[in-house]
């Protein structure tokens, strides 16, 4: 069974103003009204100095007491460094010197380099790691990584020297550059090489039109008449072309018979 607890009025004095007031019971009242505890609390009041205008003012001591008004918070917080997002930039700027050119920079401490430039690391990385070749095609001196000579197999300076050096390729029929011409008779003896054939690939017996040096053309140094006789020419698919200059299948030896042209 519940009990109810009953309340009666009770009378109270006001610590403010000294009035003595009737209140229930339910707990102990300090002040008559509003207005005598706003007076009653400011006794423990704490006085604190605005750190952006200098004037005194007074709060409670459970509130912070570092400006005297919002218009002075918000004019100390705008002059104050704004913190990074980047987790990594947090620690601020700071000067450093390029190791190569001794330039002055001035970045976060995770943007910190040994170079300010990518010219700059080209020269102060070592020669085992950077390597000065010569481009085959403008004859200009240009600084590659050893790993893209080794194995891209970097031999160009730019894409322009590259286009060159492939539409001379396509040209020549092989891989040497320099030589862009096969001989005033190659469009002939080619002509009569791929209607001796058939135009028929002679490892796969396909369709063929590409016509292939047996004893490469860079071999002969230069003279034409020899390396482009019939009996070192034959006629090959793209296919088979490509994995005979690469070394994949043997080259074939055209017969006797195909040296007669075909009807």
């Amino acid at each position: 069974m519940t009990t109810h607890k009953k309340y009666h009025i009770k009378e109270f004095i006001c610590e403010t103003c000294g009035v003595s007031f009737n209140r229930l019971n339910k707990r102990d009242y300090r002040f008559c009204s509003a207005t005598c505890r706003g007076y009653g609390r400011g006794k423990h009041l704490i006085e604190h100095t605005c750190e952006w205008c200098g004037k005194v003012f007074e709060r409670y001591p459970c509130r912070q007491g570092r400006f005297c008004s919002r218009k002075c918070s918000a004019a100390f917080g705008c002059r104050q460094p704004k913190p990074h997002s980047n987790r990594k930039e947090r620690g601020g700027k700071i000067f450093w010197h390029c190791k190569q050119c001794g330039k002055e920079m001035y970045t976060f401490k995770s943007r910190v380099q040994d170079t300010c430039s990518q010219e700059c690391a080209y020269i102060y990385w070592p020669k085992k790691v950077k390597k000065t070749i010569v481009c085959p095609i403008c004859k200009k001196e240009f600084i590659v990584s050893q790993h893209k000579i080794t194995l891209l197999h970097r031999r160009f300076c730019g894409k322009k020297c590259a286009s060159i050096a492939h539409r001379a390729s396509m040209n020549d029929g092989h891989r040497q550059i320099g030589i862009q011409i096969r001989g005033s008779n190659w469009q002939r003896q080619s002509k009569s090489v791929r209607e001796r054939d058939c135009y028929t690939c002679q490892s796969c017996q396909k369709h063929g039109v590409s016509v292939h040096h047996i004893i490469p053309y860079r071999l002969f140094d230069g003279n034409w008449e020899k390396a482009n006789d019939a009996n070192n020419l034959i006629t090959l698919c793209p296919s088979c072309h490509s994995k005979i200059e690469h070394g994949l299948i043997p080259c074939p030896i055209p017969k006797a018979s195909f040296l007669i042209p075909c009807e």
